[in-house]
């Protein structure tokens, strides 16, 4: 797609995605991230979202961005029993929060880029989209893996400086539009919560003033 040739790839988003497509063993870090037996949701606090229940696992990533600044790259991964589905949720803090729909707009575009180029594919569609007053982009693309075509879907986010990428990819045999679709849905915002002693303001976002009770 020639709306995607337009931007500069950052290398970053190029690891994130990299890495997303590896299947992982890791554990589940319970201090951040539950398992809501009721609403069948994964919640994380500290990630600030929940989504449709799957048996994630989480690990950290800490890489450099291309001008040097260290990262936190927090990944959560499900696969199926094949390994021909793939769930992903990951999120990390932006070295520097973009001001203005100006900045928030370059970096979504950049995402959706270095996405696709991550995984040597291509783009099929690309639109933008809101959740709970949240700037992003829907993304759909296609790729060659190992010999297997592979078709994926992302909703990619800004909240407060923060860049969150929600990932569904499967074989081309197995994907299914609708079903990929319902998935990203079911990924929700919510109050951002850690363990005390930390900051639980994303990096670069300005907490917010208390503003004195009316008498």
């Amino acid at each position: 797609m020639s709306a995607f040739s337009k931007h500069v790839k950052l290398g970053i988003f190029s690891l994130i995605l990299f890495v997303l497509a590896t299947p992982i063993n890791g554990q589940t870090d319970s201090k951040t991230a539950t398992k809501s037996k009721q609403t069948k949701k994964f919640v994380s606090q500290a990630g600030g979202f929940e989504i449709e229940h799957h048996d994630f696992k989480e690990r950290v990533l800490r890489p450099k961005s291309e001008n040097g600044e260290k990262l936190e790259i927090r990944l959560f991964q499900a696969n199926s029993a094949d390994k021909k589905f793939t769930w992903i949720v990951s999120y990390h803090d932006l070295p520097k929060k973009p001001v203005g729909a100006e900045e928030i707009k370059k970096v979504l575009d950049r995402s959706i880029v270095g996405a696709v180029d991550s995984v040597e594919g291509f783009g099929i569609a690309h639109k933008t989209i809101r959740l709970q007053k949240h700037p992003g982009r829907y993304l759909e693309y296609g790729a060659t893996r190992s010999g297997q075509e592979i078709r994926g879907t992302s909703h990619i986010f800004i909240r407060d400086g923060r860049l969150y990428f929600v990932v569904y990819s499967t074989t081309k045999e197995k994907f299914d539009k609708e079903q990929a679709n319902a998935f990203l849905k079911t990924f929700r915002f919510i109050e951002i919560k850690k363990p005390k002693g930390q900051n639980t303001t994303p990096k670069g976002a300005k907490k917010s003033k208390t503003l004195p009770s009316r008498p």
